[in-house]
């Protein structure tokens, strides 16, 4: 971290509102946060990290320019690795939570978060940890039976064939992939289906 502890922060989001609203906040809540500079795009991002030291870049998933925040993680995390980023998105799709964190974000917080919920965060990515909520309590969800529907799924197989193979009814096979697709954040069958090859690739 910055000497006397201060958390030298760059905010890269580009909703002027937000943005305002993030900053003001962060520094009354947070004594020791010090927002040395804004960007509402990649390119405003990148000329600040190229001539400020940094501790923290709160980021947005979504810019209007290109390229978008996972990519400009990944581009950040390349150059600049000692420098923690945290996602803080109003969307929380579990799938996208995974991207910022094989992009090299060390975190990811909804919008709608708490005091304490951010505050948490950024006290733990500062200091070498990662904070993915989401991910943690997903990996506890998924139940034995499921993550056999899941396996089965990563192989192409139909309800029928799942229902067949582990001696259920195809509406018991319906009902597993629906709360699968709760409990892990999908929003259809394909990605369901996606999800489910990602954890069983075929050999």
């Amino acid at each position: 971290m910055s000497p006397a502890n201060r958390i030298k922060t760059l905010i890269v989001e580009d909703h002027e509102m937000m943005l305002h609203g993030l900053t003001t906040y962060l520094t009354e809540f947070i004594p020791l946060m010090e927002v040395v500079a804004t960007a509402t795009s990649a390119k405003e991002a990148l000329q600040v990290v190229t001539t400020h030291s940094l501790d923290l870049i709160i980021m947005d998933i979504y810019l209007k320019s290109k390229p978008n925040g996972l990519d400009l993680t990944e581009e950040l995390n390349k150059q600049f690795p000692e420098i923690a980023i945290l996602f803080h998105s109003a969307d929380t799709n579990i799938e996208l939570v995974r991207r910022a964190q094989q992009a090299g974000a060390r975190g990811y917080i909804n919008k709608g978060a708490g005091k304490k919920i951010f505050k948490n965060a950024i006290d733990v990515v500062i200091n070498n940890g990662t904070y993915f909520q989401k991910l943690d309590r997903e990996v506890e969800k998924v139940t034995r039976s499921e993550k056999k529907v899941l396996e089965l799924l990563a192989q192409d197989k139909k309800d029928a064939d799942i229902a067949t193979e582990l001696a259920i009814k195809p509406a018991t096979v319906r009902t597993h992939c629906c709360n699968i697709m709760s409990k892990l954040d999908l929003h259809s069958r394909l990605e369901l289906r996606r999800e489910a090859r990602r954890r069983y690739p075929p050999d």
